[in-house]
Order: structure tokens, then sequence, then C-alpha cells
């Protein structure tokens, strides 16, 4: 009795370590069920300990200025409380101590059968400088379950204990997950299945591992793995674990290779095709983004009906194009199988012009083809201009009659008045709008006369030919046509006027200069009129010249030569 009394302190402040550390013990079930170490901490004072003292002083109760309660014994006093421990089982003991340098606290364990005596668990020095917490493991034998733990100091020394924790420890791992099999495979999927492990005290779950990494933890003996790359090969592998961590070893291995996807299923229509920004040679387009049972691989982009190129994302840029020009476009979603959806809302953008401020060429060449009595049709020359050329204008009489395209370079005025002089100028337009210089005029009379353009040339004067006169033959009186006009030869007047002209003449010698009296030019100006001296016997240059003139000039020159024509005869 003396030797127990003297190591219950001892036996007893190891309990208290050992309650906090495993107040309860883990069930097969693998949940929290059993105390070891009630009040290890002393809170309740000495509440359910066992005080065995063979003196006058038993191990007492003492608090600090902190308010902290321990247990002190001394010269051999102990205290000790009876634990049910499992048989064959882990434990982890520990406990605070303070104590006599020269005297150790001794911790120990024994059966309900005292004849048997006790066990020391650990015996160690604890120097009187600062608590200090101390450990150790010991496993239980497997033809007992009920001990006596005792704290006690030793011999006259004296031993401070506080914190007293007790632990079971499950070391034992689960088995080896069996059978482990591939029950499915997909593009992207692999499904599988196990036999169940077991475990001292059960099994938490199971860890599956992908090419040796860790994919996922799950509890039941099955899993499927997502996500995966189609025409993939993959290794996996199956390890139990429990509740206390510990883990078994790996399973079978099994492979499994993904399969190449069959996807007949389109993607969603783009929505919302619009236009974010346009240049003189840039377009840029947005849209809302399509989906797909299995994914977008992208979008194609249409211009005019043709393919343009094909994107990642819901937007583009299209380039190089034509300035102030209109362009279709349009949007189609397709998948990595290549299932195209239908297409978009289609939108017209029209790029931008160039400012352009200058005009075009004036059009050079404009000649008549065809010319008749109600029909005019022209030609000229392509005019030139940096942005190109719009459009033509024709000009009749200085009033628009036509305006074609710029690739055309001809016109056909109708509906025209017969022997009708009309004047055609043409200019040229721009795609900014600017206007050339009319073109030089062209002169045009219906039925065939063409005049030329405003630039006329001097006729060469011809020296008119002498003709020999011919003998006189008297005729009678008859009307002659001259030109437009009819003289009457037999008209009294008239033949008056003549024969005393002439009568007055013959007595006069020959006088090439045509002095004239101005009472004979005026008589004479009367008979003949401008139409009439195109019939006259003269020279093609005195024609034109007589032609040139005008009003009474025309008349007396004509009837002068008519009077030399006379004379000669």
């Amino acid at each position: 009795m003396k030797s127990i009394r003297k190591y219950l302190p001892l036996f007893a402040m190891l309990l208290l370590f050992i309650k906090p550390f495993v107040a309860v013990a883990v069930s097969t079930q693998g949940s929290v069920e059993e105390v070891i170490i009630k009040n290890g901490e002393f809170n309740e004072g000495l509440k359910d300990w066992i005080v065995s003292s063979p003196g006058e002083n038993n191990p007492s109760l003492v608090v600090d200025s902190n308010g902290n309660q321990y247990v002190k014994a001394t010269n051999g006093e102990n205290i000790l409380q009876y634990v049910q421990l499992k048989p064959n089982s882990t434990y982890r003991f520990a406990y605070y101590v303070i104590g006599d340098p020269v005297f150790p606290a001794i911790v120990e364990f024994g059966t309900l059968n005292h004849d048997q005596g006790y066990h020391s668990l650990k015996e160690e020095k604890h120097y009187n400088i600062a608590w200090k917490q101390h450990e150790f493991i010991f496993t239980t034998p497997t033809d007992e379950n009920t001990y006596v733990i005792r704290f006690a100091s030793s011999g006259n020394g004296e031993a401070k204990f506080d914190n007293i924790q007790a632990a079971w420890l499950d070391l034992e791992s689960p088995s080896i997950p069996q059978n482990l099999l591939v029950e499915s495979v997909t593009s992207d999927t692999v499904s599988l299945s196990w036999d169940a492990s077991t475990d001292n005290i059960g099994v938490a779950g199971y860890r599956v591992y992908r090419d040796k990494q860790l994919v996922q933890e799950v509890q039941g003996e099955q899993f499927t793995d997502t996500g995966l790359t189609e025409d993939t090969e993959y290794t996996y592998e199956v390890r139990a674990f429990d509740i206390a961590g510990n883990q078994s070893e790996a399973s079978n291995e099994v492979f499994a290779r993904t399969s190449v996807s069959v996807d007949d299923e389109a993607p969603t229509i783009p929505l919302n095709l619009k236009v974010e920004n346009v240049t003189t040679d840039t377009v840029s387009l947005s849209w809302g983004a399509s989906t797909d049972n299995i994914g977008v691989a992208g979008y194609r982009v249409y211009r005019d009906k043709q393919l343009v190129q094909e994107v990642q994302g819901e937007q583009f840029t299209d380039t190089g194009l034509t300035e102030d020009a209109e362009y279709t476009y349009e949007v189609r979603a397709f998948g990595a199988a290549g299932n195209q959806s239908e297409v978009s809302n289609r939108i017209n953008v029209r790029t931008k012009g160039i400012v352009d401020h200058k005009p075009p060429t004036t059009p050079m060449n404009v000649r008549a083809t065809v010319v008749t009595e109600n029909k005019v049709t022209l030609l000229w020359e392509a005019s030139s201009d940096e942005s190109g050329i719009r459009s033509y204008q024709v000009y009749r009489n200085s009033i628009l009659v036509g305006s074609l395209p710029g690739d055309t370079l001809s016109y056909t005025d109708t509906n025209l008045s017969e022997k009708t002089k009309y004047y055609y100028t043409i200019t040229a337009c721009d795609h900014a709008g600017n206007v050339s210089v009319a073109s030089k005029a062209l002169l045009i009379t219906t039925k065939g006369t063409t005049l030329p353009p405003i630039v006329e040339e001097k006729p060469k004067e011809e020296k008119p030919k002498e003709e020999k006169p011919s003998p006189s033959v008297p005729q009678p009186p008859q009307k002659e046509n001259i030109g437009n006009s009819t003289v009457d030869a037999s008209d009294n007047k008239m033949e008056k006027e003549q024969t005393g002209m002439i009568n007055q003449e013959k007595n006069r010698p020959v006088d090439h200069s045509l002095n004239l009296t101005a009472e004979a030019i005026q008589k004479i100006s009367k008979i003949l009129t401008k139409d009439s001296v195109k019939k006259l016997p003269m020279t093609g240059t005195q024609k034109n010249a007589l032609v040139k003139m005008s009003g009474v000039g025309i008349t007396v020159i004509s009837l002068c030569l008519f009077y030399i024509r006379k004379r000669r005869k």
C-alpha cells in the first residue's frame, strides 16, 4: 500500500493529461463514443479521482493566481482513476508536470487484479523549472480491457500534474479495393466500379487516381470521370481510407480510351449581327454568342454570300474593301464535328467615300456617228478621275437630255426635228459629286448636215476661170428660176427697166471694174435673191464669197456678175 500511495499522485497526473487528448474513443462505425479520462483538467476539483495516501498529507487541489487548477502530490502521495481500454489497441497519453529535481514523477497502469502489480508506462525526471508536456504511446495486452491509471510522486519529493489526456490510435489501414473495372466509356467520360474494402473501424471512403493524380474522393464503390478528351487513353487506380486517415495500397490498374465523339446537333444561330464601325476600306462586325451540345468551335463570316474568314470570337473586321461600295454580311456558327448553324440576320453596309474635290477631266473628241431627220448618235472619249467616273451628262442646247453610267461612252438623242440645228455638250461626274468642265460644243443639223464644231477654217480663194463669150441668140421671153426666186421676163415694168439699163450700157466701153451707179444697183437688187446666187455661172470661190454676205450686198454683187455675163454675150 505504501508503494501504491507513493506513486498515486503521479498516476493521477498522467490520467489528467490523458483525458483532454483522447476524451472519447472511435467506434467501429467511425463515430466518437468512449470517454477515457474524466475531469482531466481538474476543472471540477478532484471529482472522478481516487486519492490514496499513506500519510497525513493527501494529494490536494491547488489553484494558482491565474485561476488554473492542478493536483500536487508529496512524499509518495498518489491519485488514480479506473479507465477502460481496448485490448490489443494503441493509445497515446499526454500530461503536463513540474516536479522536484531529485525525485521523478511516475505514471503507471495496472489491471484490476492487483496481485499482478502495476506496469510502468513511463518514468522521467521532471525538473522544477517550468511546466512541461510529456507524451508516450503504448499498446494494451490482448486479455484485459480495464486498467488503473496512477499518478504519483517519488520518495519524499513533490510533483504537480495537470491537463491529463488519453487517445486511442487507429493504425490499421483498410484492405485494398479489389476488381477495379471500366464500366463504360464515351468521348469525354469513363465510368469505374470496384469491390468494397474492409477496415478494423470502418472505411471512410475511396480515393480515385487518374494517371497517378488524385481526381476525387468518393463514398461508394463507383465513380464517373468527366471532362475528358476524346480518343485519349487514361490509367486509373483506387485506394481506400478510414477515419483515422489510414490509406490502403492501390487497387489493380485499369486502362480506358475515350471514344471519338459523334455530334449531329448544330449550334444555335448567331443573333444580333450588327455593324460596329465603317471606314473607306474596313467594316467591323459583332454578334451574340451561339451555344452547342458539345461546344462552339467558331464562326464563319460571309460577305456577299462568299466565305471571308473563320473566327473564334464574336467579332470580326473585314479589310481591303472598296470605298463607297455596298456589301452584305451574315454569320454562321459551327461545332467541332463540323455541324453548322443556320444563317444569322443579314446586314447591308456601305463603306465611306474618300473626300474628293477634284473634278474629272473634260470629255474629249465629241462626235456624231449617226445623223438622221430625227435622231443623232454621239460618241466621246472617256474622262479620268482619282475616284472614278460615276456618270456622264448630255446637254442639248444647254438642256440636260441624258444621264449615263460612268462606263457608257455613247448616247442617241431621238425625236428631233428635221432640218434643224442643235448643239451638244457633255460633262463627267465622279463618285464625290464633282463635275467636269463641259466639252467643246458639237453643232449638228438634222437630215445629214453636220457643221464643223466652233472653229471654222477660212476657205482658200480660187481665181475665177474666164469664160469666152458665146454668140448671143435672141430668146423669147420666159420665166427663169434663180435660186428660190422666179423672174418673169415678160413683165413690162421689169423689162423696161432692164432694157433701159442695157441700152445705156451699149454705148459705154466694157468696164470690168463694175462701176455701177447707186440707182442701177438698187434696181437690180430687186430682181435677185440670195438663193438665186447659187445658180449663177460662177466659180466656187465666187459663190462662197456671195454666201457670206447678206442683205443688199449679196443682191448687188450677184446682179453685177450677171450683168457682166450679159455684156460679154
